[in-house]
């Protein structure tokens, strides 16, 4: 019951984390892409990628925006930065 309450948890802390960066990771994903949908996918895939990175959720403010930064420009660029719809 321990271990489930701490995963639960610790799921749970990790949700409100990436909750905080989701608007910023959207808008970094937009100005590259122009395009809702896409910047909405590849946001999208960025958290997703982010929710399972131990290093990301240890380190402070300044480290996870360059983070999401890093790797909203990534997920843009490598996934969906073909021509804009």
């Amino acid at each position: 019951m321990k271990t489930y309450e701490l995963r639960r948890g610790e799921l749970q802390r990790r949700a409100a984390v990436l909750k905080q960066y989701e608007c910023h990771c959207y808008q970094v994903c937009y100005y590259l892409l122009r395009n809702e949908e896409k910047a909405l996918q590849a946001a999208t895939a960025c958290m997703k990628h982010l929710f399972g990175e131990v290093s990301f959720f240890n380190g402070d403010d300044a480290e996870r925006l360059r983070n999401i930064r890093s790797m909203a420009i990534r997920f843009s660029l490598s996934h969906y930065g073909g021509n804009p719809a």
